[in-house]
């Protein structure tokens, strides 16, 4: 009974949440650098990385390279999250990552990185959506993300894992349209 409840108060304060980041979308996408996304993406995906390490982690270790490379300094801009999808979407499909079970595809995965390190959802989920991943799964992943950056919840609790074959989840999933499990 209590773990349904802080489920649902979880839920409802990322609700909130990302109902404001949606309204702020200049200031927040100004203060986020590709940097910070690499940290928040290394951190989902497991890897044990400082701050300045994550970019070597992702590239060396996974090869998550988005095209243009990485620029920790540089703010991340829609094209740069378009261009990190797609990157983690081949890795997945390549077998070079798995994603966490609550972050079944490279579209949840990407929303979860950039909106924890403070990207504005709608900018997130638009972009992922526009390289080919799935409206659904990115809105999952960006609601996971912001919750994660106002500290409701930890990396890797509070979402019912995806399912699905190549295209929606699991272990090789892609941005497609896969279902949630209920």
């Amino acid at each position: 009974m209590k773990a349904n409840k802080r489920k649902w108060l979880s839920l409802v304060v990322a609700l909130f949440i990302m109902g404001g980041l949606i309204f702020i979308p200049g200031q927040a996408m100004a203060k986020t650098t590709q940097g910070d996304i690499a940290f928040k993406l290394a951190s989902l995906l497991g890897l044990d990385v400082r701050s300045e390490d994550a970019v070597t982690a992702l590239t060396e270790w996974v090869g998550i390279v988005p095209s243009g490379g990485w620029d920790t300094t540089a703010l991340a801009q829609p094209t740069f999250i378009s261009a990190l999808f797609t990157s983690v979407n081949n890795a997945i499909a390549k077998g070079k990552i798995s994603p966490p079970p609550a972050l079944g595809n490279a579209s949840t995965l990407v929303a979860a990185a950039c909106t924890a390190a403070g990207m504005p959802s709608a900018i997130v989920v638009n972009a992922i959506v526009k390289a080919g991943g799935d409206k659904v799964n990115a809105s999952t992943g960006a609601s996971y993300g912001a919750s994660i950056a106002a500290g409701v919840l930890t990396v890797g609790e509070g979402l019912v894992p995806l399912t699905g074959g190549p295209s929606g989840g699991g272990a090789g999933g892609g941005g497609g349209v896969g279902t949630q499990s209920r």
